[in-house]
Formats: structure tokens, C-alpha cells, sequence
């Protein structure tokens, strides 16, 4: 008997929509290629139906919050089911962008300046002073991040100061912490890892 993968999509987070596309094209290629698996989009009944499964591994197709900030891959590890993709930590530092930032720091790797702004200070200092703080040391164009978000959910590139505060409301609505951050010119490149000892790009 081989290998039974369940695999996980869907949820409850903005990404929902994406998650469902991911976790279908897994169970085509699994199905292509011969695997027993069983797939399940996320809700209250999971793990009474991982259980009843008994599967080897779970693929997670989740995206986003629950999906990709240790959420899932707590619960899994609390089942005893080895799953797919990084670890609890690794999962809670890469999607908080603030702490991913800190880290850097830490370990010396070149990041852009940046700072976090809550909803309360937001509204504690008002628009302007928002705006004061920002462009004082990130200078213009600022990035504005929802800091636990994926997929590009909720990022705006403030060009001119006016367009601050509403980059900073749009983000807001996707996160309680923003990140503001110094724009830098270049090529943006996106690179998947996979591997534990000898992980490869």
C-alpha cells in the first residue's frame, strides 16, 4: 500500500479563493501520479477528519493567516502528522513581516529601513503625524505592508505623501500592524527552497 496524503486547502483566510485553486492542482498531480489521498477544505470538523483518514502525510495548500503563520502546522504536529513545508517557527517568523525584519537585523542581513505602525498609534497620532514620522525617515516612495498578510494582500507603494494615509487605512483593514518601508529600486525575485540538510534553490 502507498504513500495517503491528505490534503488541506481553502479555510477562512482572504486567501481562501488561491488555497482552493493550490489544493486542486495537488490532487490532480497526486492523482496523475498514483497516490491515495483525500482532500479537505479547512473548517471545525478537521481534525475529526484527519483522524477518521489516517493519512501518512498532509500536504498544506492553505495560504495566508491559519495556513502559513504555524497555525495549521501546530495543530498537525500536535497530531502527530508529519506534513508538508516549513515548521511552526519558521511559519510564525516568515509571515510576520516585522519579526522577519528584526531578524535580519539580528543576523546582519541588508533589509530596508522601515517602521511599524499600529491602529492605535495611527489613530493616536492622526494622519499627519503619521505622515511626519514616515517621511522623515523612510523618505519617499514609502511600501506599506499589512504585516501578517501573503500574496501581495493589502500592499500599496505611497509615491507622494498625500497618498500616505489612504495606503496606510487600505493596510489597516487587512492587519492591526503595518510595516512602512523604505522603497528600493531593482528586480524583485521570489525563490522557493526545498530541502532540510542540503535545502536547494
Amino acid at each position: 500500500m502507498g504513500t495517503k496524503v491528505a490534503v488541506l486547502m481553502g479555510g477562512r483566510s482572504l486567501e481562501r479563493e488561491v488555497s482552493l485553486k493550490s489544493g486542486h492542482r495537488v490532487c490532480e498531480a497526486l492523482e496523475t501520479k498514483g497516490f491515495d489521498y483525500v482532500s479537505f477544505d479547512v473548517d471545525e470538523q478537521l481534525v475529526e477528519n484527519l483522524i477518521a483518514a489516517k493519512p501518512d502525510v498532509v500536504y498544506i495548500a492553505l495560504h495566508g493567516k491559519y495556513g502559513e503563520d504555524g497555525t495549521i502546522q501546530g495543530l498537525l504536529e500536535l497530531l502527530g502528522l508529519p506534513y508538508t513545508g516549513p515548521g511552526v517557527y519558521a511559519n510564525i517568523v516568515s509571515f510576520d513581516k516585522v519579526l522577519a525584519k528584526e531578524i535580519f537585523v539580528r543576523e546582519g542581513i541588508t533589509t530596508p529601513r522601515w517602521l511599524t505602525m499600529s491602529a492605535e498609534s495611527f489613530k493616536e497620532m492622526g494622519a499627519a503625524g503619521a505622515l511626519d514620522k514616515a517621511t522623515e525617515f523612510l523618505g519617499m516612495p514609502i511600501v506599506v505592508k499589512p504585516a501578517g498578510q501573503g500574496s501581495a494582500l493589502g500592499i500599496k507603494i505611497a509615491h507622494k505623501p498625500q497618498d500616505l494615509p489612504k495606503a496606510l487605512i487600505g493596510a489597516l483593514s487587512y492587519d492591526s500592524k503595518v510595516m512602512l518601508e523604505e522603497y528600493i529600486v531593482g528586480t524583485e525575485l521570489a525563490i522557493s527552497i526545498l530541502g532540510y540538510n542540503s535545502p536547494e534553490a
